[in-house]
């Protein structure tokens, strides 16, 4: 008995090959692909609301994150990258390097806190995920190129500190339910195995 439960959970533990093997997933690429649409749907709605400024409240993270926490980083990343080229097309303007290379942080991050060091289903385990891929993606790295490639002043982008500090609480709980699922994490393991 001790021997099944043992190989079982040798077959589920996540390593970096197996994170990048699932590339060769149909059922993962569509299942990302549905994630970065949804990403991008958020986005587009959070611009019509808010604005287009750089204090824009949005949850269009959470479809990546939660992406790269069931899938791995390279998923997260590849996640990220379409959803913000996507929605660069969609309200017309041309791709920003480093506004993408934050987002794409904000996958690999989340994929690698939620698959190797935060593996459990609790809210604290949810929280740090979301507080640490939103530091380093959306504090750290788009504010960057907010400053960079808008010339927006420091004062107002100190402001969006606050204002993600209310999204990762908010998006913190959302991932929470998301990853407490049962069925969603049993669809998730389902189309991951090949």
């Amino acid at each position: 008995m001790s021997k099944n439960r043992e190989q079982q959970e040798k077959q589920t533990q996540r390593t970096l090959a197996n994170d990048l093997a699932v590339f060769g997933n149909l059922r993962v690429l569509c299942f990302a692909a549905m994630l970065a649409a949804m990403s991008v749907i958020i986005a587009y709605f959070a611009k019509i609301l808010f604005g287009p400024g750089p204090l824009r409240v949005t949850f269009e993270n959470l479809p990546i994150i939660f992406g790269g926490v069931s899938f791995g980083p390279f998923v997260g990343a590849m996640i990220a990258a379409v959803a913000d080229l996507c929605s660069c097309l969609l309200s017309g303007q041309a791709p920003n390097p480093l506004i993408l290379v934050g987002a794409v942080s904000i996958g690999l991050t989340a994929g690698f806190l939620g698959g190797y060091v935060f593996r459990g289903r609790r809210y604290l385990s949810a929280l740090f995920i979301e507080a640490i891929t939103h530091f380093v993606g959306s504090m750290l790295l788009k504010t960057l190129a907010l400053r960079i490639y808008f010339g927006f002043g420091w004062v107002v982008l100190a402001f969006r500190f606050p204002v993600y500090a209310l999204v990762i609480m908010a998006e913190s709980y959302l991932l929470y339910l998301l990853l407490r699922s049962k069925q969603l994490h049993t669809l998730t393991e389902r189309i991951r195995a090949k």
